[in-house]
């Protein structure tokens, strides 16, 4: 799933927003544990970032494993953080999250994991990796979504969303104003996200 034809220009742009709403007492039942709202799920961010919308299903589509996201970007900060989700919309719209990842942007070097890690990209994370976004500057972040078995079926929608906040975060960072992000698909700057389809 990319945003579309590749050209030379090609790129998104969004202003990372910071007001994105935890789940509401009128969600759906699924979104609740025992009565409680379930902070953990992510919600759908309707209003904050951008959607690529896939076509519609002519079939019962299955997804099960390790969806990988790997996006090239240029930020008017020196940081941001990327929240992917990938999420089934219904023909009457309803958009429910199935997975979603995560990566701060100055955290993106990748390292050769310690153990078996499955080929997925790793992320150290020690003092010595971190690497500031240089404002305009592309830069190229490669993470893993958590894993995931569903079935996407006949007249759904597959979409990728992507937001620069996340109501489940801790310690959230708010730059003023808040940054802008482009996400780049170039033939030079391809971005992506693996989905991996069963069949």
């Amino acid at each position: 799933v990319g945003p579309g034809a590749r050209d030379k220009d090609a790129a998104t742009t969004f202003t990372i927003s910071y007001d994105v709403p935890a789940p509401g007492p009128n969600d759906p039942p699924d979104r609740r544990l025992n009565g409680i709202m379930a902070f953990a799920v992510p919600a759908p961010t309707e209003a904050a970032g951008t959607h690529f919308l896939g076509p519609v299903l002519g079939a019962d589509t299955e997804v099960t494993g390790i969806p990988i996201a790997d996006l090239w970007i240029t930020a008017t900060s020196d940081d941001a953080a990327l929240f992917v989700y990938l999420e089934d919309v219904a023909p009457d719209g309803t958009v429910r999250v199935v997975t979603d990842g995560r990566l701060r942007a100055s955290h993106r070097r990748l390292n050769d994991p310690p153990y078996a890690y499955l080929g997925l990209p790793w992320h150290r994370s020690y003092a010595e990796d971190i690497e500031a976004l240089v404002p305009g500057q592309a830069a190229r972040l490669t993470f893993d979504l958590f894993p995931i078995s569903w079935v996407f079926k006949a007249g759904h929608r597959m979409r990728i969303s992507i937001a620069g906040a996340d109501y489940r975060e801790r310690n959230r960072p708010q730059l003023t104003p808040p940054p802008t992000v482009r996400i780049l698909n170039s033939p030079d700057h391809p971005s992506t996200v693996a989905i991996p389809v069963v069949g």
